[in-house]
């Protein structure tokens, strides 16, 4: 049974596959649409939606906590200032996952992963 299994592995190694998202995360914030395989969009979309849930409300703990998870202090910043109060009003779904065919080389489902409605 895949209890408590939320995050597929993607065959990387499990401090690989943190730096990667952590990065992967951080590409999304700045640029605000990136283009990625579909299983890592879909892994990574489970990711970034509690940071912007958390982003709503600015304390302390929660600045702590949505850094702990980039390291990045540009891109906290820019939750707190420009994201989570662009998304106040709306309760989840703000990543879109558009798929736009496959890969050349390796035939690999490829998909754009952005914001809604920016």
């Amino acid at each position: 049974m895949k209890h408590n299994h939320k995050l597929s592995k993607i065959s990387k190694k499990s401090s690989h596959r943190i730096l990667m998202f952590r990065n992967m995360i951080n590409s999304l914030i700045k640029y605000e649409t990136i283009k990625t395989t579909l299983v890592k969009a879909k892994a990574l979309r489970r990711l970034i939606e509690p940071i912007i849930t958390k982003g709503k409300k600015n304390t302390l703990s929660n600045i702590r906590y949505i850094f702990n998870k980039l390291r990045n202090r540009i891109n906290t910043k820019k939750i707190f200032k420009i994201l989570s109060p662009f998304y106040n009003k709306r309760n989840g779904g703000y990543i879109k996952i558009l798929k736009l065919g496959y890969r050349k080389n390796d035939n690999a489902h490829i998909a754009l992963i952005k914001f809604t409605d920016r």
